[in-house]
């Protein structure tokens, strides 16, 4: 669960550096196309670990 916690920290702050790059005018389209990818990444993995604590929060109720 730490790890999730850290790994939240981490991707909020990734979405922040990522959202103030693009965030003045007349950015170039590459540098929004790279944080189009960068957060599309960063998606998939926010995905991934909310799966796995769905998982081990269901295996703790279980247990009770």
């Amino acid at each position: 669960m730490n790890n999730s916690l850290l790994f939240r920290d981490n991707a909020r702050r990734r979405i922040q550096i990522t959202v103030d790059s693009i965030s003045p005018p007349h950015i170039a389209n590459e540098v929004i196309q790279e944080a189009g990818e960068d957060l599309g990444e960063l998606l998939g993995c926010v995905l991934e670990t909310k799966i796995l604590v769905s998982r081990a929060v269901k295996i703790l109720e279980d247990l009770s």
